[in-house]
């Protein structure tokens, strides 16, 4: 009778570390994948044409004079056994600019495809300005943290997925990203 409490204890134990290995304590950044798209817009803010893929660097140039773009770089957090989706986190940049200086910049964050055991708890850093000669170019960075939480036994883990744009008064824009 003894031994039977013995094996069906250590199966509860089995059981538990398997709950916290399945929540996925860690995220594993090197393999995580970074979604970027880029919109071109009217004066209204109208979307011109459909969102194509943004790459880093000082691609995608406009040769209009003025003008504005939208840009959505997201981080993906993956999970450190199953490399599956835990979280996106976003950074979001909407300017315009006329004749090689920004005229009107607007950031924002945001997480979607939320795991069951993750959680956007809040925006842990954030930063941006203007820069060179005439306001020709504006940096911001976007820091979220999110933790992940199983249910009995509490938040195992945190991670701090972020994200720096910058764009130019000639359209152009780059960006990077970590945790």
């Amino acid at each position: 009778m003894r031994l039977r409490h013995i094996v069906v204890l250590a199966g509860v134990v089995l059981c538990a570390l398997a709950l916290v290995a399945v929540g996925s304590a860690s995220v594993s950044s090197s393999r995580s994948v970074v979604r970027a798209t880029v919109t071109d817009l009217d004066a209204n803010g109208i979307p011109i044409g459909p969102s194509r893929r943004a790459r880093p660097g000082r691609a995608g140039r406009s040769l209009q004079a003025s003008g504005c773009r939208e840009i959505d770089i997201a981080k993906d957090g993956n999970s450190f056994l199953f490399h599956s989706l835990v979280y996106r986190w976003h950074h979001s940049k909407r300017w315009c600019w006329s004749n090689g200086r920004i005229t009107g910049v607007w950031s924002s964050a945001y997480a979607t495809n939320m795991d069951g055991n993750w959680y956007y708890r809040r925006l842990a850093a954030s930063a941006g300005y203007f820069y060179g000669s005439n306001q020709s170019g504006h940096y911001s960075f976007r820091e979220a943290e999110m933790e992940n939480c199983v249910l009995k036994y509490g938040c195992i883990g945190s991670e701090y997925p972020w994200v720096k744009i910058w764009v130019h008064g000639d359209s152009s824009y780059t960006w990077q990203k970590g945790s």
